[in-house]
């Protein structure tokens, strides 16, 4: 990526955000609107798209199917993919989808990796996967906290970033959002201790 690069790149970044958030906005009130209100646990794929009905009608299924095709795609192409990046760099060495598995081994083998080991557990019988994927998502909320202290000192860092350290602005924008996440953590952790009321 080049300097010329940066200005599309941020508009693909707040792009992202800004649909991200959207997004969840509206699926927090379909929630709201058909789970909440009748108390329906969802413990697979079926069930979520039967409790959809009420909201969506008939074709609550497709939609819900094809929703979740969507995303498993999506999911399937990014999330292995920003793993062997990680992954890549962590050994020192410059992840590049566009070189092949003799050329960039460890990136390609972690991508492959990474991929079975997701549809491994997906294909095992009566496997809970609403409670695999609740965990998960609780163990990324974690494990994000260090992670953003760690880029909102290193965006400040002169020495590292030069011409590119962020202002006071950004920098207080990026340490609320960290402190945003840590309240948000700390209250899962919370309300998961209570007792269930249905």
């Amino acid at each position: 990526m080049k300097p010329s690069d940066w200005r599309f790149e941020r508009i693909d970044v707040v792009a992202g955000a800004v649909s991200t958030g959207v997004i969840g906005f509206f699926v927090v009130v379909a929630c709201a609107e058909t789970l909440y209100r009748s108390h329906t646990h969802i413990n697979d794929a079926s069930d979520a798209a039967v409790a959809l009905t009420p909201l969506a009608g008939h074709l609550a299924s497709t939609l819900f199917a094809v929703g979740l095709v969507g995303a498993g795609l999506l999911a399937a192409a990014i999330l292995p993919l920003s793993t062997s990046y990680s992954v890549s760099e962590a050994f020192g060495k410059e992840g590049r989808i566009a070189g092949n598995l003799r050329t960039e081994p460890i990136f390609f083998l972690t991508y492959i990796a990474m991929t079975a080991l997701g549809a491994a557990i997906v294909l095992i019988p009566g496997a809970p996967l609403v409670p695999i994927l609740f965990l998960t998502q609780a163990v990324n909320a974690v494990m994000l906290l260090p992670l953003l202290a760690m880029i909102a000192h290193l965006t400040r860092d002169r020495a590292l970033m030069g011409e590119l350290r962020i202002g006071t602005i950004s920098a207080c924008a990026a340490w609320a959002t960290t402190a945003l996440f840590t309240v948000t953590v700390i209250a899962l952790g919370a309300f998961s201790l209570l007792p269930s009321h249905y």
